[in-house]
């Protein structure tokens, strides 16, 4: 069992947690058995009630995510432990400025600081911005007028190259970053792993991006289409 002592070694936290981890500042991932991953302060007071499968800081920002399997949610803490986000299926990607939480119907962006951001205060090279509207897809102009009609399943953001991915029945099409398509959705990746843990593919014009069993990267345009 584990607790919390101080530098001088006077005991602050009794030995009674199956789990224990320093997470950031004053807060420390707990495990209680029958009850799951919680969050806990040095003074022993309960932070994040304890509920969940896996509870875990995100990469080095000052947020944790938490997720619970049997609903398959993941909810995501600021520093200051307030839930900010809760997503059903969802990614979690990892940048050096902000993360997204995104499944197939909704992306939010976080920043360092543990802000909500849209896509435009986050690509701010870009001229156009994939967004959501009841459970379509499409896309937005700096002004916030449309450029696609709400019709795909999907659409990523534009990448650096200004390409983007649009998904409609199940298939991968490319548009550019005026919403010119560059091509058709026929791309079918459902029997193909583009990454693990995954969903959408990233483009460079009509070439998809390819990782090797040795982790190598190349892009190709040779998936036998349906």
């Amino acid at each position: 069992m584990y607790g919390i002592i101080n530098q001088a070694g006077e005991e602050l936290v009794k030995n009674q947690y199956l789990y224990l981890e320093y997470s950031f500042d004053n807060y420390f991932v707990a495990y209680k058995a029958d009850e799951g991953f919680g969050v806990i302060d040095k003074d022993n007071n309960v932070i994040v009630d304890f509920q969940y499968d896996v509870l875990s800081k995100i990469g080095e920002y000052k947020m944790l995510k938490g997720l619970d399997m049997n609903k398959n949610v993941t909810d995501i803490f600021s520093g200051d432990m307030k839930k900010i986000s809760s997503m059903k299926d969802a990614t979690i990607t990892i940048n050096d400025d902000y993360i997204e939480l995104y499944n197939m119907e909704k992306s939010e962006f976080i920043s360092k600081e543990g802000e909500i951001k849209t896509a435009q205060e986050i690509f701010t090279n870009n001229t156009i911005f994939a967004v959501s509207k009841d459970k379509k897809w499409g896309a937005i102009d700096k002004d916030g007028e449309e450029k696609l009609g709400f019709k795909y399943e999907y659409i990523t953001q534009p990448n650096t190259f200004g390409f983007a991915g649009i998904n409609q029945d199940g298939k991968w099409g490319v548009i550019d970053q005026a919403g010119n398509i560059i091509c058709e959705c026929i791309y079918d990746f459902a029997d193909q792993d583009l990454e693990e843990g995954i969903l959408r593919p990233e483009f460079l014009g009509k070439y998809y991006k390819v990782y090797t069993e040795d982790g190598e990267i190349y892009y190709s345009d040779e998936m036998a289409t349906n």
